[in-house]
């Protein structure tokens, strides 16, 4: 298979990405299941064919084309939550709270071992 006849044949897969994540760029789009699952399938298969291309020397502008378009898909799959205060505030209290909870799991299995000790010591 040729150069051009590998880009020829996967081109569709990359126009159906490129149009897909054109529909992200809507963050008040509710996104579908099978919106979803097209995505990862697409981003799967072009993240193969950038593999392909990097390996078989394609055209740098190919390679750069195909970079541009698996990092807009990462980005769409993995993307960050925005941090709200009500998120920092709830992280920090999850925190203290169980940071508290196995400190003192931790001084009443300390105060357990310490009494099994003395007792066995005793007898």
């Amino acid at each position: 298979m040729t150069i051009s006849e590998l880009i020829a044949a996967r081109e569709p897969d990359w126009q159906a990405l490129e149009k897909l994540l054109g529909t992200y760029s809507n963050p008040f789009r509710s996104k579908s299941p099978e919106d979803v699952a097209q995505l990862t399938s697409l981003y799967r298969t072009v993240s193969s064919d950038l593999a392909l291309a990097e390996s078989h020397h394609l055209p740098v502008k190919t390679v750069a084309y195909l970079n541009n378009l698996v990092g807009r898909a990462h980005h769409c799959l993995y993307r960050k939550r925005k941090l709200c205060l009500s998120d920092f505030t709830r992280t920090a209290a999850l925190d203290y709270y169980r940071s508290d909870l196995l400190g003192r799991a931790c001084a009443l299995l300390g105060s357990l071992f310490g009494l099994s000790l003395r007792v066995q010591v005793r007898s």
